[in-house]
């Protein structure tokens, strides 16, 4: 949900970054999406760029970099401290 104090362009940051990124370099492209809708409109550019989604699935140069949990959660160590 987009708070009302915050300007629209904050909530497609995700997309003026992929933009920024394939507008300046013909390398590979590691990206990060911030919800569905952001990943979805990431993919459409890029079918865009490509020249479609057969030519992208042919000559793929995006990788997605998705993170499932919160940055600021960690997990329990999964092996002892040492020296226990």
């Amino acid at each position: 949900m987009r708070s009302s104090t915050r300007p629209a362009s904050f909530d497609a940051r995700d997309r003026h970054s992929f933009l920024a990124m394939i507008t300046n370099t013909t390398k590979p492209v590691v990206f990060t999406a911030w919800d569905e809708s952001g990943l979805a409109d990431i993919i459409t550019m890029a079918e865009t760029v490509a020249g479609g989604a057969d030519a992208l699935t042919v000559n793929p140069f995006l990788l997605a970099y998705l993170e499932p949990t919160s940055p600021d959660c960690r997990a329990r160590p999964s092996w002892p401290p040492l020296g226990r």
